[in-house]
């Protein structure tokens, strides 16, 4: 995408299925047009989501191919052997999955929490002190260490919650026994306001 200055048509073929996926997630309240839409869903997205089961294969392929790769996380599932890997299926599968949730969804929050943290100096300026005050080089930065940092760990959580980048939201299921949210009381099996009268705020 650098190189040519513009978006990969993979991107596109993403950012068309996370539009679908949100008209799909609203409209699964009502069953009976949730079976109409899957019916006549248009063949443009059809060939997008094909166009990414493609380009996930292709890049596990690609992977699987090279003998000198630097570690990453492939490499784990590669060293695994027996009934506890996976098979190519399996690899392909779960391909599909990190290229959405670990691409677009990383650069997105990253995009909104440096947007408010810009919008607010008096935070960056603290999150700056915790980390500068942590590591005195690059070389000490590690996962283990950067785990340990408070003001950090809670910028990224609340980057989550004021710029999700998943478009439909997470919804959760209350356990057994309902649960307090906010101070509000909900009943056990509420997914979300929709489903509960009670719901004064949004979620």
């Amino acid at each position: 995408m650098l190189e040519h200055a513009g978006r990969h048509p993979w991107v596109d073929a993403m950012f068309a299925g996370f539009k679908f996926g949100t008209y799909l997630h609203s409209i699964r309240h009502y069953p009976a047009l949730e079976s109409l839409l899957l019916k006549f869903i248009p063949e443009s997205v059809m060939e997008k989501q094909r166009m990414h089961h493609e380009f996930s294969h292709k890049r596990v392929d690609r992977r699987l191919e090279k003998q000198d790769a630097r570690p990453d996380i492939w490499g784990l599932v590669i060293d695994k052997e027996g009934d506890s890997g996976l098979s190519k299926n399996e690899m392909y599968v779960n391909a599909e999955i990190f290229m959405l949730a670990g691409t677009e969804t990383t650069a997105t929050l990253l995009s909104g929490l440096t947007f408010y943290l810009l919008a607010n100096p008096d935070k960056l300026a603290k999150l700056t002190s915790e980390i500068r005050s942590a590591f005195r080089t690059e070389d000490e930065v590690t996962i283990e260490r950067l785990q340990a940092l408070n003001y950090l760990h809670a910028c990224i959580e609340e980057g989550l919650r004021m710029y999700p980048p998943v478009a439909n939201g997470l919804p959760r299921i209350v356990p057994p026994g309902g649960a307090t949210v906010d101070g509000h009381e909900v009943p056990a099996g509420v997914s979300d306001c929709v489903e509960w009268d009670g719901c004064t705020t949004k979620s």
